[in-house]
């Protein structure tokens, strides 16, 4: 897996040579907690000794080095990366030092995918439990998972709401039951679309 670091430059600010931002210990933080592959990571840290140079590693392999900014912090981006064949999730570990101090922060690669269970039965009474991963990266806190149903010319017959996301990676492990179809069926290829939003959108 391939990772590439961009050190950003920061504005020339007035600072004494060694100078750290506040007394507390040096931390580094990613914009989000879990990503989708090839994403964009913004990494942002403070605490560091202004003017030091500093190394940046992910997984024990090192992406680069720069020089921590006046004021004792530091950014970057690299990418996300992409999850290994076999696997759903990775969690990448990220670690900056310059010298003698250091941080470590951690942040998840994941791929999205959406299922239910059982998967066969008479689709006009059957009662399935979705399974739905990597909705709402942007809010740890949960999102409500929303499905569409288009029928076979593409009209949006009715939005069911099936449950709220839990953990960093937005994932809907276990639905309460729903019918599979709470519509009248017609014959044809159905489209059904997980959504974060009450309104279908193409």
């Amino acid at each position: 897996m391939r990772h590439r670091l961009v050190l950003i430059a920061a504005a020339a600010v007035a600072a004494p040579p060694g100078a750290a931002a506040g007394a507390g210990p040096p931390a580094i933080r990613t914009a989000l907690p879990c990503y989708l592959p090839d994403q964009t990571v913004r990494l942002t840290g403070s605490g560091f000794h202004a003017a030091d140079r500093y190394s940046v590693t992910l997984d024990r392999d090192l992406l680069g080095t720069g020089t921590v900014h006046p004021g004792g912090t530091i950014s970057g981006r690299l990418s996300s990366g992409k999850v290994p064949a076999g696997a759903h999730r990775v969690l990448h570990r990220i670690l900056v030092a310059d010298g003698t101090l250091q941080a470590r922060v951690g942040f998840h690669t994941t791929t999205f995918g959406a299922s239910f269970s059982p998967s066969t039965g008479d689709p006009h009474t059957l009662k399935v439990r979705y399974f739905v991963d990597a909705i709402g990266l942007a809010a740890p806190g949960g999102s409500l998972v929303w499905l569409h149903y288009l029928d076979p010319i593409g009209r949006v017959r009715r939005s069911v709401a099936i449950g709220r996301t839990r953990g960093v990676c937005g994932s809907l492990r276990r639905s309460i039951p729903h019918r599979l179809f709470p519509v009248r069926l017609r014959r044809g290829v159905w489209r059904l679309q997980f959504d974060l939003k009450p309104g279908y959108s193409a």
